[in-house]
């Protein structure tokens, strides 16, 4: 049987546990009414990133064959068994910057050339860096790999 002191905890720390919920949900509704707008962004932008969060678990565990539970050990059949972590760091920072430039690029030939068709301005220039954004990549993994061979 519990005591008086346990059950006056055990309420406290329900009460607690549910004003915090409640207040959660006054302020996200205050929030909603002021600025809609900008309240669908904060909501947009909070599951974007846990999404992003899950996507990469997932993602690591499938490439260290292992379960989303226990993403420090490696499978059998794991893609990065052997390899050094200072190594897998720098190879997922080159990557992401891979991919940052070829978006930047993808991003600013579609600007351009629909800038160029709207104002009839030569933006030849602006969509040949563009380019170089894009292909840059590419040019500085073949140099690697001729480094190598």
């Amino acid at each position: 049987m519990r005591s008086g002191k346990r059950i006056v905890f055990d309420f406290a720390f329900l009460s607690f546990h549910v004003f915090k919920w409640v207040l959660g949900l006054f302020l996200g509704i205050s929030a909603y009414r002021a600025s809609p707008g900008a309240f669908w962004v904060f909501i947009f932008l909070f599951l974007g990133m846990y999404i992003l969060q899950d996507l990469y678990r997932v993602f690591k565990a499938i490439i260290k064959d292992t379960t989303i539970d226990s993403l420090d050990s490696q499978g059998e059949y794991s893609y990065v068994k052997g390899f050094n972590p200072k190594d897998l760091t720098s190879i997922k920072i080159q990557a992401l910057c891979f991919l940052t430039f070829f978006i930047i690029g993808v991003v600013g030939i579609t600007n351009n050339v629909n800038q160029w068709r709207d104002d009839g301005q030569n933006r030849f220039g602006n969509i040949a860096i563009s380019s170089f954004f894009v292909a840059a990549p590419v040019i500085v993994l073949v140099g690697q790999a001729r480094k190598r061979y």
